[in-house]
């Protein structure tokens, strides 16, 4: 959808905020929701990434109502074991 690189996407609804997931591998996004304030958006992309840690690499970000970032959480995906 190229929701990060397009400003007028990525711009939450007026007074809202809007976490966007990003995913690396196949750089694909989407809107995962909008909030009424940014400590709800952040608590829910904390919670969020959690789903994501040692599975897979995602990032979500936080925009405000003008399209600027706020916020963002990230995990990079598993993480890599010692072979004997």
């Amino acid at each position: 959808m190229n929701i990060i690189h397009d400003i007028e996407a990525r711009k939450a609804p007026p007074g809202k905020f809007r976490v966007v997931a990003f995913d690396p591998v196949d750089s694909s996004d989407w809107v995962e929701g909008d909030f009424d304030t940014e400590v709800e958006a952040v608590n829910f992309s904390k919670t969020k990434i959690v789903e994501f840690i040692n599975k897979r690499a995602m990032v979500l970000y936080i925009y405000n109502q003008v399209g600027d970032m706020t916020g963002q959480s990230a995990t990079f995906g598993k993480k890599n074991e010692a072979k004997e």
